[in-house]
């Protein structure tokens, strides 16, 4: 039997064979989208990633571009939410009389 750190190395050495990642087209990309209903513009999407030639933005090697498009359409969704939350145009400030109620009243 192996000692404790000895299995962990052998493990962490293992036989795992890393797939080579092939950059997906812009056909593939629009397909995905549809066929996941997402709110990402694809050819966005695709442009970004191909000019960086699929590097993400911490300098990795992008492994699944699925993956990645999912996390886009969330941060869509997240920008979605704050504009939907945030209705400081939407206000009416017609009627602010209140304020100015006392305005001819001094304080004796």
């Amino acid at each position: 039997m192996l000692p404790p750190k000895r299995k962990e190395e052998k493990i962490k050495e293992g036989n795992r064979k890393e797939k080579k990642f092939i950059p997906p087209t812009l056909e593939e990309v629009e397909k995905y989208v549809l066929e996941k209903k997402l709110q990402v513009n694809a050819k966005s999407f695709y442009d970004y990633f191909t000019e960086g030639n699929w590097i993400d933005n911490k300098g990795n090697q992008v492994r699944n571009w699925k993956q990645k498009i999912l996390t886009w359409n969330s941060y869509g969704k997240s920008k979605e939410t704050k504009k939907a939350e945030s209705n400081y145009e939407q206000r009416e400030y017609s009627n602010l009389d209140f304020l100015y109620k006392n305005k001819g009243v001094s304080n004796e």
